[in-house]
């Protein structure tokens, strides 16, 4: 938990009238401008692990802030919503000399629609919808002589390939963010 009084908290908004959007070649854009003014910051993170069993490991968190123009007597621009998570990883290392270690992962994560903003004072009166994003991760690592390791992962995000976009994000005006993603990565430590 957190509480933070700042005074002269220097932020990025939208501008007001005549200064709230920029003219160029390739289009009308909008202008984001700086302030300062006395603000509140509130909120905070929890975190929760459990280990059932030997190898499996469950994590749940959250994370929530609350900010608000003390001044203008509003809530701050851009500030993110509140995330909830839950991952289960398990490894095991196995092999003659308990060379090889292998793990799997499956994390699910969930965005609330943020509420705590200024319709008037954004280019859109409503922020975007709430998501869920899934996400695997697969790895194999070797352990080598002299202390030396190659490790092999696929990484997959947003399985599910969920339409969504980030309230924080400045080209959620536009676009939405990446759909499904997987990579394939190695590590070599020597």
């Amino acid at each position: 938990m957190f509480y933070q009084h700042i005074n002269s908290y220097i932020y990025d908004h939208i501008g007001y009238g005549a200064n709230r959007f920029h003219n160029s070649p390739s289009g009308k854009y909008a202008k984001f401008m700086y302030d300062q003014d006395d603000v509140r910051l509130y909120g905070g993170d929890i975190e929760a692990t459990v280990n059932p069993i030997k190898g499996l490991s469950i994590v749940a968190k959250g994370e929530w802030i609350f900010a608000r123009n003390i001044t203008r007597d509003n809530w701050l621009p851009f500030m993110p919503s509140d995330k909830y998570g839950l991952s289960a990883s398990y490894e095991h290392i196995f092999g003659a000399e308990k060379k090889i270690k292998a793990s799997f992962s499956l994390s699910g994560n969930y965005v609330t629609k943020q509420e705590r903003f200024d319709p008037n004072t954004d280019l859109v009166a409503v922020s975007p919808d709430p998501y869920f994003l899934l996400g695997i991760t697969a790895d194999v690592a070797f352990k080598l002589p002299s202390n030396r390791e190659i490790k092999v992962m696929l990484v997959g995000d947003n399985i599910l390939n969920t339409l969504y976009k980030e309230y924080t994000d400045r080209f959620r005006y536009y676009a939405h963010e990446r759909g499904m993603n997987y990579s394939l990565r190695t590590i070599i430590k020597f």
